[in-house]
């Protein structure tokens, strides 16, 4: 049996504060901070939620709605609306116009009669989208191996073999998720712990090929870009 590789997470100071068999990164858009990720094409996109306090017409909502906003039933008074998106937004304060934006697209959409320049209440976060709007989950690919073993690719040669794409051991990742992370997180997870436990994953073989980080190296080296490049 081939003995699991060994993985130490390093502090700044330099002291290892662990040791494990495998490591799964899963911290959105900063994914690209590990050297082994800078080429991997994920972006922080910012987004407002609005908090905003019912009306007549709005407090008889009993379910959420959704369409390029959406808005949640009241809680105690107030309702959820959100969120906009923001590709180079950095910004963590809250901003009247994202407010009266989120607020404005509701009202049209439902005519709930909504103050959008009412108190400025909220939270500011950041979603990470990859560059197909595709989450990343799975094995972290090897780079460099990747592309020296299919660095012709580019020439269409459909009945060459290629052999397996090489994966660096131990390392896999989970992020990308978009504005829609709770409907895919979870399932991610799943993928993820079937990889390292070698079980059957719960979605299809398509499914996970498509999710597979190596195709971003793929893409670029089948449009005869050899070396990839931090977006």
């Amino acid at each position: 049996m081939k003995k699991p590789s060994i993985r130490r997470a390093i502090a700044a100071g330099g002291d290892c504060v662990l040791t494990t068999d495998c490591v799964v990164v899963a911290n959105g858009a900063r994914a690209r901070c590990f050297s082994a990720l800078e080429w991997l094409p994920v972006e922080a996109v910012r987004g407002q939620l609005t908090r905003v306090a019912q009306t007549e017409r709005s407090r008889r909502m009993t379910c959420g709605i959704s369409a390029n906003r959406y808005v949640t039933p009241a809680i105690n008074g107030y309702h959820i609306v959100g969120a906009s998106y923001q590709r180079d937004g950095a910004s963590t304060e809250l901003a009247c116009a994202d407010q009266a934006d989120n607020i404005d697209r509701i009202n049209r959409l439902l005519h709930l009669g909504m103050d959008p320049h009412g108190r400025l209440d909220g939270r500011v976060a950041f979603r990470a989208v990859s560059d197909d709007r595709v989450p990343v989950v799975g094995c972290v690919p090897d780079r460099v191996g990747f592309e020296r073993q299919y660095r012709d690719i580019h020439h269409g040669r459909g009945s060459q073999h290629y052999p397996a794409g090489e994966y660096l051991p131990g390392l896999y990742i989970s992020t990308g998720h978009g504005s829609r992370g709770l409907c895919s997180c979870f399932i991610s997870g799943e993928v993820i712990a079937s990889m390292i436990t070698a079980e059957p994953a719960p979605l299809e073989k398509s499914v996970v090929d498509y999710l597979n980080p190596a195709r971003f190296i793929i893409r670029r080296l089948k449009r005869g870009r050899r070396r990839t490049r931090p977006v």
